[in-house]
């Protein structure tokens, strides 16, 4: 039976000091780069981000080929 209790112990021991440096590793969400503005495709109704897609007469659209079918 000590040797049970004894194991819990080191058991519980081991979760305390392991839990920090796993909380510690959450640093990453610093590093990230802010949210981006989502568009709606002006052709298919597509949401895309910003960085994916062009612009053209005020209008967004999710590809080159969607811009074109539009006419623009």
């Amino acid at each position: 039976m000590k040797y049970l209790l004894l194991l819990v112990f080191l058991a519980v021991l081991w979760w305390i000091f392991r839990r920090p440096a796993v909380s510690g590793g959450n640093d990453i969400r610093a590093e990230q780069k802010p949210p981006e503005s989502m568009y709606c495709c002006a052709y298919c109704g597509v949401h895309f981000p910003a960085s994916d897609g062009e612009e053209a007469g005020g209008r967004h659209y999710c590809s080159s080929e969607h811009r074109r079918a539009s006419g623009q």
